[in-house]
């Protein structure tokens, strides 16, 4: 499927070509048709590599 992807701190988007995903047991694959961009993403888009946070692992669902 085609991805839009910020693959560089300060780079313009990239649209990139990423595996479709595949549902877990216990899980659904929902088709999203449409999405919004809200201003706390504006925000996080301007800042620079060293105002972002550290990457965290991410969390289990259990």
């Amino acid at each position: 499927m085609k991805a839009r992807q910020y693959r560089t701190v300060g780079a313009p988007p990239e649209v990139v070509t990423v595996p479709d995903p595949e549902p877990g047991p216990g899980q659904v694959l929902l088709k999203v048709t449409a999405a919004g961009v809200c201003h706390s993403d504006i925000a996080v888009r301007s800042w620079s590599a060293d105002q972002l946070p550290p990457r965290r692992p991410p969390r289990s669902a259990n």
